[in-house]
C-alpha cells in the first residue's frame, strides 16, 4: 500500500502533492492531496506531513477558501484528522510575535483557549519603506516533554492597479466592449454614453477539453447588466443573441448578478469561444473594470484572466 501512494505522490516548488490521475478524473490536486494527508494521520505516519501541509496552504484562493466548496471542505477535513492525532488541542505555550525585532503582540495557547482569536491593529508608519519587514513567532513557556505543535499561515490583500496585466495558466481569456451598431465586434469602445445598450463579447481559449468551467465578470461599478428577458427590454437585443455563430459558447447555467455575470459550462471541448451579454451605461464617471477570470470549478490551478483596464460612462 505505501509503494502504491509513493507511486502517485508529485513534489515542487511549493510543497508534496498528488495530481489527479486523467482529465476524466473528477478529484483534483487539492482534494487528492487531502485525502493523502488524512491516509498519513489515520495511518500515524510522519513522512511527507508537513511538506504536504505546507502545499495545501500555499494553494489557498486570495479569499482564503481552496477554489471550490469540494476542494475545501476535503481540506478541512483532512486538517482535523492531523490535529486529533497530534493532540494539537492539549499544546501549551506562550507565542510572541515580533515586527521588525519589536514584540506587537503575545497569546497565551492551552487547552481552553486554543480556539480563540486575537487581532492587532498597526499602523501603515511602523512599517519599513523600500525594505524588508520580518515576522518573527516565538514559542516560551512550552514542556520540553511534549510536543506543543504550531501552525500558522500568513495572508496578505491589495489593492489592484489599474494596470494588470493578463494570464494565462492553462486557459485564456480576452474581453472588450462594442457598440450594437459593430456586430462583427471590429471596434472595441473605452467609453460610453450614459444610457446606452453596450455588448460584452468574451473570447476563450480552451487548449484541452476542460470540465465545469466557469467565467466570472465583474462590470464597472457606473453599468447594469441588461436582462434580455425581461419583456421591457429591446427585442432586437434577444434578436441578435439569437443570430450567433457555431463558435458560441452556450452555458449550461449563467446567472446575470447586480454587480458581475457568471456563466458555468460543465464540459467544454478544445477550441476557441465566444460569448455575449449586455449592459447599460448608468451612471456618468470613470471606473476601474477588473479582470475577468475563466477557471475550473473542482481545477481552479488551471485559469485564465484579462488584464485590467479604464471605461469612462460620459
Amino acid at each position: 500500500m505505501e509503494k502504491l501512494v509513493k507511486s502517485i505522490v508529485s513534489s515542487d516548488s511549493k510543497g508534496v502533492f498528488v495530481e489527479p490521475k486523467s482529465s476524466m478524473d473528477d478529484g483534483t490536486a487539492v482534494s487528492n492531496t487531502a485525502m493523502y494527508l488524512k491516509y498519513l494521520a489515520v495511518a500515524k505516519k510522519e513522512s511527507d506531513n508537513d511538506k504536504v501541509i505546507q502545499w495545501l496552504i500555499n494553494s489557498r484562493s486570495g479569499d482564503g477558501s481552496w477554489g471550490s466548496t469540494r476542494d475545501t471542505v476535503d481540506v478541512i477535513d483532512a486538517f482535523v484528522s492531523h490535529l486529533q492525532w497530534k493532540r494539537a488541542k492539549d499544546s501549551n505555550y506562550e507565542l510572541i510575535i515580533n515586527l521588525n525585532d519589536k514584540k506587537l503582540e503575545s497569546f497565551n495557547f492551552d487547552s481552553g483557549t486554543n480556539m480563540d482569536q486575537t487581532s492587532k491593529k498597526i499602523n501603515i508608519t511602523e512599517l519599513k519603506h523600500n525594505d524588508y519587514n520580518v515576522i518573527g513567532l516565538d514559542k516560551s513557556k512550552h514542556r520540553p516533554l511534549f510536543k506543543d505543535y504550531l501552525y500558522y499561515d500568513i495572508t496578505f490583500k491589495q489593492y489592484y492597479s489599474n494596470n494588470l496585466a493578463p494570464k494565462d495558466e492553462g486557459l485564456a481569456i480576452s474581453r472588450s466592449f462594442y457598440s450594437l451598431n459593430d456586430p462583427d465586434s471590429k471596434n472595441p469602445l473605452s467609453s460610453a454614453t450614459m444610457g446606452n445598450i453596450v455588448r460584452v463579447r468574451f473570447e476563450v481559449v480552451v487548449p484541452k477539453e476542460r470540465k465545469h468551467l466557469t467565467i466570472e465578470d465583474y462590470i464597472p461599478a457606473g453599468m447594469e447588466i441588461v436582462d434580455i428577458g425581461l419583456a421591457t427590454e429591446r427585442n432586437y437585443l434577444r434578436n441578435m443573441e439569437k443570430g450567433v455563430k457555431n463558435d458560441y459558447l452556450y452555458p449550461d447555467f449563467k446567472e446575470m448578478r447586480d454587480d458581475r455575470a457568471f456563466i458555468y459550462k460543465e464540459s467544454v471541448q478544445p477550441g476557441v469561444y465566444h460569448f455575449d451579454y449586455y449592459v447599460r451605461a448608468a451612471t456618468i464617471g470613470v471606473y476601474n473594470y477588473l479582470p475577468s477570470i475563466v477557471s475550473e470549478s473542482y481545477n481552479p490551478s488551471v485559469f485564465g484572466k484579462t488584464g485590467s483596464s479604464i471605461f469612462e460612462i460620459k
